[in-house]
């Protein structure tokens, strides 16, 4: 998958970039303390399909209701993405034939693997 971001009114391509040579170094080592309780986070995730779609909505809150810590900036950042439109809210489609079809999404969470 190639992505590529407008800077500018140019187009730069991203797509050979590592994502983690774009987050700063702050928010970084906030994601790497973080990571610290990825087992906890993904075992209660993943048995609690509505506490996973919160996440993914509202990750802020459901860090805190988890009572994970979480570093006070990326706490913000998290809770500034929690008025962004859900891709998991559902959405009709109507075929060339006529059929309305409304996909189903399920978001499965993963643990993180270091690079081989």
């Amino acid at each position: 998958m190639r992505r590529l971001v407008l800077w500018n009114n140019e187009c730069e391509d991203t797509s050979s970039i590592p994502i983690v040579k774009k987050i700063p170094p702050d928010s970084l080592k906030a994601l790497n303390d973080l990571k610290r309780h990825e087992s906890t986070l993904l075992d209660r995730l993943n048995a609690n399909p509505q506490l996973a779609e919160r996440f993914v909505t509202d990750p802020a809150a459901v860090l805190m209701e988890l009572k994970i810590p979480v570093d006070n900036q990326l706490r913000e950042k998290l809770k500034a993405l929690r008025n962004q439109p859900s891709f998991l809210s559902p959405r009709s489609f109507c075929l060339p034939n006529g059929k309305q079809v409304t996909p189903k999404i399920r978001v499965k969470f993963v643990p993180h693997r270091e690079k081989e």
